[in-house]
């Protein structure tokens, strides 16, 4: 007996009144890093939508190590945010300004 197997659609991200997700990504991670500021050696900033109104964000930096030739990179900050309105209503843990210089 033959077994037919279904193609299931991808699914495109939905675009909202709030713009594409993209742009949103942008806006959490703007929301993040002004609140608490770049750290130093700041590499990037990953943002994932988790479900509905949760989000987690990480805050990378890149170490350069003499006895290697690529650099390192670590999560130095993360985040599960709720995000409701455009405003940061929820973060564990809390979102604390950084004390070190601005490493750009």
């Amino acid at each position: 007996m033959h077994q037919s197997v279904k193609k299931v659609p991808v699914k495109k991200p939905k675009q909202d009144e709030q713009g594409t997700t993209r742009e949103r990504d942008e806006l959490v991670v703007s929301m993040v890093l002004e609140l608490l500021g770049k750290p130093l050696h700041y590499f990037g900033t990953t943002v994932r939508n988790v479900f509905d109104d949760k989000w987690r964000v990480n805050v990378w930096t890149q170490h350069w190590v003499s006895e290697k030739i690529t650099p390192i990179h670590n999560i130095t900050h993360s985040f599960f945010l709720t995000i409701q309105n455009g405003e940061i209503v929820c973060s564990n843990p809390p979102i604390i300004q950084l004390d070190e210089p601005d490493g750009v």
